[in-house]
């Protein structure tokens, strides 16, 4: 007997609860985000592709993937060069 795969999409609430108005927190304790640890370029860069690959993104995920990209975007130098972490304050 074979057994068809599941065909149940991918909850985000987890996404949602670990960001806040700057970006993702880059760490959490079970589903509560730990702020005092700030945030991480490529914890983002990395829920921002979770997000552009989303078969149907709701308008709450699209959000969501805006705001990811455009903390993406603000981390890069014009130089090229990135800034990999950020504390909750912005600096």
């Amino acid at each position: 007997m074979t057994i068809a795969p599941s065909r149940a999409l991918p909850a985000f609430d987890h996404l949602h609860r670990l960001t806040d108005r700057r970006g993702l927190f880059e760490h959490a304790l079970h589903g509560n985000p730990r702020p005092e640890h700030g945030y991480c370029l490529d914890d983002v860069a990395r829920a921002l592709a979770v997000i552009c690959r989303a078969p149907d993104p709701s308008a709450a995920m699209r959000a969501l993937g805006r705001q990811y990209l455009d903390f993406t975007l603000a981390a890069i130098d014009a130089d090229g060069r990135c800034h990999n972490r950020m504390s909750v304050d912005g600096s």
